[in-house]
């Protein structure tokens, strides 16, 4: 199935709503009802709805692409899918994201860990749990404590 073919059915779906949400909508309603984020940005650099939704306990499915990886541990609060087989290091050629064969081959491996996180209660719960662990690396006042620790002992 293609990427229009996928939009098309995904609007076909009653149970599928595509509209831009407020911000209210989404901390007080969405995030609390979902079961998965699947997020395929070409262009993040640190995503705030990925730390959103971990921060709701929502395993997340993105790329493995630049600092999502920071966020998702792959297995741990959701899986990274690595269409493009880019190691993290080394000079990534960006057109290669902008290529249909991108996107089917970032669907196809998404849709099929959605599913595994769907199919498998035991992998949904330990996710989440997993997810509200690492949301909390990124919690501003445990950062503020590190940081204070570093800046007056030196270290």
């Amino acid at each position: 199935a293609g990427f229009e073919q996928m939009e098309h059915e995904m609007l076909a779906d009653p149970d599928v709503v595509l509209r831009p949400f407020r911000r209210c909508e989404l901390l007080n309603e969405i995030y609390p009802s979902t079961n998965v984020l699947l997020h395929f940005s070409r262009m993040e650099t640190f995503g705030f709805t990925i730390l959103e939704a971990i921060s709701f306990g929502i395993p997340v499915v993105s790329v493995k692409f630049k600092a999502i990886p920071e966020m998702v541990d792959h297995g741990f609060n959701g899986f990274l899918c690595n269409p493009f087989n880019w190691d993290g290091a080394s000079p990534l050629d960006e057109l290669c994201m902008n290529t249909p064969a991108w996107k089917e081959k970032c669907i196809a491996e998404g849709v099929e860990y959605v599913e595994a996180i769907l199919r498998d209660d035991k992998l949904e719960e330990s996710m989440r749990k997993n997810a509200f662990e690492k949301a909390r690396q990124f919690d501003f006042s445990i950062r503020h404590l590190e940081l204070s620790r570093m800046y007056n002992t030196g270290i």
